[in-house]
């Protein structure tokens, strides 16, 4: 009984790193938790080429596996060599849609675009965000209020001013 006991106690404590009890915030911002892990790389890929890869320090699914809520969140798209990172997320299991909140930075070549929030559509390919945008480049700097891109191509929704320098 004994032996049972240490054995129960150093797996308990070898897994607890991995998956734990959420807290009670946790639970009351995205429903009843099912698990929590730590270091999570997601990769999508089609006819074998990597579409996008997520990596997250944490992810907490909810008990209906549907969602999982994400923390220090880092996406990359190859194809577009491009490296988008947030705070936080929420990534749709179901159909794999991905918001993305709190400094969201995406960074291609010479260029940066940060905003506060963003949102990925699979099905599209579309990243779009309502929110303040700044994008930065070698020569210029441009404010507008929300963005939808799609592949290379970017558009500035409301209020477009640009400085060029």
């Amino acid at each position: 009984m004994r032996r049972v006991l240490i054995v129960a106690a150093v797996a308990a404590l070898l897994l607890a790193p991995v998956f734990w009890l959420p807290s009670p915030a946790q639970e009351e911002a995205i429903g009843p938790v099912g698990a929590v892990m730590e270091d999570v790389n997601v990769v999508s890929r089609e006819k074998g080429r990597i579409l996008w890869s997520l990596r997250t320090s944490q992810a907490s699914i909810t008990g209906d596996s549907e969602t999982a809520s994400l923390s220090g969140v880092d996406v990359e798209f190859p194809a577009e060599n491009m490296t988008v990172s947030a705070r936080a997320g929420l990534y749709k299991l179901t159909d794999g849609a991905l918001h993305l909140s709190g400094n969201v930075q995406a960074v291609t070549g010479d260029y940066v675009l940060a905003t506060e929030s963003a949102s990925f559509d699979p099905a599209s390919g579309a990243v779009e965000s309502k929110d303040r945008v700044i994008m930065e480049g070698k020569s210029l700097r441009i404010v507008a209020k929300g963005f939808r891109a799609q592949g290379e191509k970017v558009w500035l929704l409301n209020g477009v001013k640009a400085e060029l320098y």
